[in-house]
């Protein structure tokens, strides 16, 4: 009961750690602080102290028991026999290792609507009816934007120059009926208006006493003065026709002409057919990126600056700022995981009395050899993403830092069991084969009831929610699956039997010269408990 209530205490600690950490971040780390005090460090010193008494009196502290004589039957013997024939099991693992480096190597990075909504809904439904009718359908508008001294001609001609460049490129931007590039208005488009309509020009005349002219009949106002007088009247007036009809009002108008005394701003905008196809939009970008390029030379002279972004472009940026971060946080967290297993199996080796330096040695070795399994699952689970078709967003990209978080988990249980159990046994098999029943069932189980509870965001109405439970429980089922099929190999190839005078001490041991000791039998590796001893 006592027990009991400590865990039921210990869990509150905890939990209400976490959440003032959240809420008052000072009253957190003190509670945090005083749950490693009370059921950390203060068990530990208990412990040692414990320990050291008992040493002194020359008396044990618990019985010694060699493994458990229940547990999951199958698990000990699938991984005694794939151990046993690791000279195929581990080529065979090299292989689709191989094939699950490639396969997510090719996984595709982008974010589709489909991810957000079901496709049964009205909205994506809409989506592809206007894809399939209005042209190119529609994405995010992107552009070129333009700010500084906008009021020379051959400024507006130059912008006129990126639209055209634009519109002949091959890129897949928004395209009306007659399969022509859609543009946004812009300043030129204020000053074409100006310049052609009669109403626009009388009212400018009245307004500013500046006379708009077109003597070259380009359709643009002929100086600079000219084109100021325009910007200066649409700040606060409508933009008409030649018919004297309204085509901008001045809150219309702002959206894509900022005018103050110190310049102007105007966008080359048009929108990119796609919300999320990483191609599209990188295709679309290079293309303004080129126009804007093009027209640079001709507006630094007027003191004009021009930079490209926009919605695709701006998402496309993050979604790939994101998975770069991924890339280089993977490694870093390989890396003190690594650390975390290597302390681990350092207190674990230290328990059996051993030199320093075997104890860092082996800890060291146990701990990379640990950390293969996990980088299998992190290949295994893209690769799996890849067949599938699924893409890499900022939720599955999540899957990664997980697979390590769940796999470090299973392979450290069974390393430490494998140990533990080997540490008293005279052959390398029954202790695996122990470990498998004991510590591989439970696994099992544990692995089960995740892929169950993850299993059930199946049924989630929202498909990235779908995705990321269906991808969560394929992680937990390939981080069981190598670390009671994989693992075991691999600690027979760092682990070296016994042999000579230890291995013959430690039969009899066993034994105590009653039977013939036979490593590969499942009888030998629960003999102790199997007789009541």
């Amino acid at each position: 009961v006592g027990q009991q209530l400590a865990f039921v205490v210990a869990a509150f600690i905890a939990a209400m750690a976490v959440v003032m950490a959240i809420v008052f971040p000072a009253i957190g780390w003190a509670m945090y602080l005083i749950f490693l005090g009370l059921f950390l460090y203060l068990p530990f010193r208990l412990t040692r102290r414990r320990n050291r008494r008992a040493a002194e009196e020359e008396r044990p502290l618990t019985d010694e028991v060699k493994g458990a004589g229940h547990g999951f039957k199958a698990a000990g013997t699938i991984v005694h026999f794939l151990a046993r024939w690791r000279v195929i099991t581990l080529p065979v693992v090299a292989v689709l290792a191989v094939l699950g480096v490639i396969g997510a190597s090719k996984v595709e990075s982008g974010f589709e609507i489909k991810d957000f909504f079901s496709s049964k809904t009205g909205f994506v439904m809409s989506l592809d009816k206007l894809e399939t009718y209005y042209g190119s359908g529609g994405g995010d508008l992107d552009y070129i934007f333009v700010e500084g001294d906008l009021t020379s001609p051959q400024t507006l001609i130059a912008l006129e120059s990126a639209s055209a460049d634009i519109a002949a490129s091959d890129a897949e931007f928004v395209r009306d009926f007659n399969d022509d590039v859609q543009f946004n208005p812009s300043a030129v488009t204020v000053v074409r208006l100006a310049t052609e309509s009669e109403p626009m020009r009388a009212a400018i005349l009245t307004a500013t006493g500046v006379e708009i002219t077109d003597t070259d009949g380009d359709g643009l106002a002929d100086t600079p003065e000219q084109v100021a007088a325009i910007y200066a009247y649409a700040k606060d007036n409508d933009v008409t026709n030649n018919d004297g009809v309204t085509v901008f009002r001045p809150d219309q108008t702002e959206r894509f002409l900022f005018i103050s005394d110190e310049g102007q701003a105007t966008t080359v905008a048009v929108g990119i057919a796609t919300f999320t196809d990483d191609k599209i939009i990188l295709a679309a970008r290079d293309v303004l990126d080129g126009a804007a390029a093009a027209i640079e030379p001709q507006l630094s002279a007027a003191g004009v600056s021009v930079a490209v972004s926009g919605g695709a472009i701006t998402s496309q940026d993050s979604l790939d700022s994101f998975l770069r971060t991924m890339l280089t946080s993977l490694p870093i967290a390989i890396v003190l995981t690594s650390l975390i297993v290597f302390v681990t199996l350092f207190f674990v080796f230290r328990n059996f009395g051993r030199r320093m330096a075997s104890i860092l040695k082996r800890s060291a070795r146990y701990a990379l050899i640990s950390m293969v399994p996990i980088l299998l699952v992190v290949a295994w689970v893209y690769g799996f993403m890849y067949l599938v078709g699924y893409k890499l967003n900022l939720i599955t990209a999540m899957i990664a830092a997980i697979s390590i978080g769940v796999g470090v988990d299973y392979a450290t249980h069974f390393t430490v069991r494998f140990i533990e159990e080997f540490e008293h046994e005279p052959s390398r098999f029954p202790a695996l084969r122990r470990a498998g029943e004991g510590t591989g069932g439970a696994l099992a189980i544990s692995a089960a009831t995740s892929m169950t509870g993850f299993a059930v965001m199946a049924t989630a109405p929202m498909p990235m929610f779908v995705t990321f439970g269906v991808l969560t429980a394929v992680m937990i089922a390939f981080s069981l699956l190598v670390s009671l099929l994989v693992l075991p190999s691999l600690l027979l190839l760092i682990t070296p039997s016994r042999k000579g005078a230890e291995r013959e001490e430690m039969i009899e041991q066993v034994t105590r010269g009653e039977y013939e000791y036979e490593p590969h039998s499942r009888e030998q590796a629960f003999q102790d408990q199997d007789s009541g001893d």
